[in-house]
């Protein structure tokens, strides 16, 4: 609904072409409508009204624009909307008017003549205002502030009517087009044309950067070019020489050789000081260089069990379907959910979520990245929070949004041709990661004010730490050996646990946890219609993804968190206790006899198996292993199934070594092996004479070589 647009050679200037313009025989008000919105049908046009219908899913809605003069005769306009809405008795109607009325239930300070017949007005026809007294202006002029623009219903219209408020920035269409939206079609049609618009933006306001190649490294100077091709002339010559005279040009050849690569090696290791010298960021590239920091995407390979021949493309569409298999159940099945809505999200919420996002992370699929995001909720704070509360207020989650770009890293020392040896790390939009953080922020909220996580899990969670984790393991330890109890510390590892985690299971939980309808709801829709993308030169490879929370996913820790908190809260046998840290768990039995550590410890284990089963999750034995703590002669055995599961004189947690001694030996030899590598790495830009300055050196010495020695010391230190 639009009054007083710009109007020249009697047309409506400034407004999409693709929109449809219904204006009033005056000009002085119109409805505009997308492409979209096709269900219109035309009920009045008069000299300063305009009014049409449009068909919902739900029932029809009659919208009214309607324009007065301050000058004119506002009984002329009024009567007009008094015969359009006296037609339609009993119908959904909203109205919006510029009608230049004072009072003060819509922000003026007094009442003149005209605001009073329009109050009677309101009431004669049992109208309902939704504007609020406190609101804003809705005109400016110079110092001047006026309320001129009224938005009114009818009373079958007031629960269907949002939230009303005066936009502080320019309106968008976007904004209009999202709160048009019903259903998931219309919310995935929103999503991409407001990802399209940003694109086009963003194609408008910035400068293609085009990637520079530098052929040569940056010590390498034009002198070194003249001295290479000197020595190419020297081979030539040697190369070509008669017979007689051949092993004296080769002489020479080498002793040019010897001078060059001299040259080349000197200046190479200058050129490296000077770099490490001039650098302003401690942290920088030489830093990534020296502590190998830098690591960089996987190609493609073939991997093992598929034929070798074949295209990019056919590589892609193999491993994608090897590390996103389909699960044996298809759908993540809801059960309803009769628990009330949460509040709509705030400006202030939204706005903290967008100010601590990262900047300089890779962008998803679309381009868009966190930089360009944060520049956009600045100059319109209001379009994300329209945006992100139609999507909660529908309880869908936008099907653009569930698309992530994966990138695949190698694991160090694995076999490449097999798809365990690389971790997948999705690149989900940077909006959809504002969504999801904003979702993900409520449903922990939901569940630590209502206690509903147990005490036992210590990962991503506030408050909690690896240090506290590794305190309340040493603490049951300890207090059991200080009884003379044997005691026994199995460290429990799960293949992929995030990448094989169940949609069905997750949608259980949250049905369990009784989280607000509108965010389960938003969480059930997530796990919908997902998608996975490998880009190749020959095109994309794309695979629905089924199962687990790949690397890269906001919501993957809490949802992993709400899954462990089943087999965590469960009642376990005396002296017998479970915790983890995120998917890292370790199971502590301490009793009196070796029989009872055996039989108490395998029903554990038995306990523990059918959580894993009822998830469709698996132990990986290889990893898994435990230590023992008693003075026992001949040693316990401990079985998964059918098979034994190793025990060792140390076992790895949290990056720390605990030996069965507990004097830590281990863990301090472990670390001082690594903490001569970090000097060796910090040597290579650091001299006596050159490199990093003192202030570099403090900085990397306090956060990357202390924080590794002092790492678990509140435990073993």
């Amino acid at each position: 609904m639009a009054q007083e647009p710009y109007v020249h050679d009697d047309k409506l200037q400034g407004l999409p072409s693709t929109w449809n313009i219904l204006p009033s025989h005056s000009r002085k008000a119109a409805i505009l409508t997308t492409k979209a919105i096709h269900k219109t049908t035309t009920i009045a046009v008069k000299e300063n009204t305009v009014a049409i219908k449009i068909q919902t899913e739900q029932f029809p809605i009659t919208i009214i624009s309607a324009y007065s003069s301050p000058y004119a005769n506002l009984q002329d306009t009024l009567q007009e909307i008094q015969g359009i809405i006296t037609s339609l008795a009993g119908e959904k109607v909203i109205i919006g008017a510029d009608l230049n009325g004072h009072n003060t239930l819509w922000g003026y300070r007094d009442n003149d003549t005209r605001g009073n017949d329009i109050f009677d007005f309101i009431l004669a026809n049992s109208l309902f205002l939704n504007n609020t007294q406190d609101a804003p202006p809705t005109y400016h002029l110079n110092d001047s502030k006026e309320w001129p623009d009224l938005t009114l219903c009818t009373q079958e219209m007031i629960q269907d009517t949002g939230e009303w408020k005066v936009l502080e920035e320019p309106s968008t269409p976007a904004i209009a087009e999202f709160q048009a939206v019903t259903n998931q079609a219309e919310l995935n049609t929103a999503t991409t044309n407001l990802q399209k618009e940003i694109i086009k933006a963003c194609d408008r306001s910035f400068k293609t950067k085009k990637q520079k190649i530098e052929s040569n490294p940056a010590w390498f100077k034009p002198e070194h070019e003249i001295l290479k091709k000197r020595l190419l002339a020297f081979k030539r010559r040697s190369q070509r020489a008669i017979s007689n005279t051949r092993v004296a040009e080769r002489i020479i050849y080498k002793k040019e050789e010897a001078k060059y690569n001299n040259k080349i090696r000197k200046d190479k290791i200058n050129g490296w000081k000077g770099f490490c010298t001039k650098a302003a960021n401690p942290c920088g590239r030489h830093y990534k260089a020296a502590f190998r920091k830098a690591v960089l995407p996987s190609q493609l390979v073939a991997v093992a069990n598929q034929i070798p021949k074949g295209s990019q493309l056919e590589a892609a569409t193999n491993i994608l379907e090897q590390l996103f298999p389909d699960p044996s159940n298809q759908q993540a099945h809801s059960p309803p959910f009769h628990t009330a809505d949460d509040l709509p999200f705030t400006e202030e919420e939204i706005s903290e979520v967008i100010k601590n996002m990262p900047r300089g992370k890779a962008p998803g699929y679309d381009g868009i990245d966190n930089i360009i995001v944060q520049s956009i909720h600045k100059k319109f704070p209001n379009l994300f929070t329209t945006f992100f509360n139609k999507c909660l207020q529908l309880g869908l989650y936008p099907d653009p949004f569930k698309i992530g770009n994966i990138v695949l890293f190698q694991k160090p020392g694995k076999n490449i041709h097999e798809t365990s040896a690389y971790r997948p790390i999705a690149l989900l939009p940077s909006m959809a990661k504002v969504l999801e953080k904003l979702m993900t922020q409520r449903l922990t909220y939901h569940l630590e004010r209502n206690n509903m996580l147990s005490e036992d899990q210590y990962g991503f969670r506030a408050g909690r730490s690896v240090d506290t984790a590794l305190n309340s393991l040493l603490t049951q330890i300890t207090e059991n050996k200080r009884k003379f109890k044997h005691v026994l510390a199995l460290s429990i590892d799960i293949k992929g646990a995030f990448d094989n985690v169940q949609y069905d299971a997750i949608a259980n939980y949250i049905f369990e946890s009784q989280c607000p309808k509108n965010i389960a709801s938003l969480f059930h829709s997530l796990l919908q219609n997902r998608q996975v993308m490998k880009n190749t030169n020959e095109g994309i490879a794309s695979r629905q993804q089924k199962q687990g929370c790949p690397q890269g996913s906001c919501s993957g820790p809490a949802l992993w968190n709400l899954v462990t908190n089943d087999i965590l809260t469960q009642q376990w046998p005396q002296n017998t206790r479970i915790q983890a840290y995120a998917d890292d768990f370790v199971l502590v039995v301490g009793v009196d006899t070796k029989t009872t550590l055996e039989t108490q410890t395998e029903d554990a284990l038995k306990q523990f198996e059918i959580w894993t089963s009822k998830n469709k999750l698996q132990i990986s034995i290889e990893k898994s292993s435990y230590i023992l703590f008693s003075k026992l002669i001949a040693g316990t055995r401990i079985k998964w199934n059918s098979t034994t599961i190793k025990r060792q004189k140390s076992i790895k947690y949290l990056g720390v070594h605990i030996d069965e001694k507990l004097n830590w030996s281990k863990h301090i030899h472990h670390q001082t092996k690594k903490a001569a590598v970090y000097l060796q790495n910090l040597q290579k830009i650091a001299g006596k004479s050159w490199g990093i300055n003192m202030k570099h050196r403090r900085i990397l010495y306090k956060t990357v070589i202390e924080r590794m020695l002092a790492h678990g010391a509140t435990v073993w230190c």
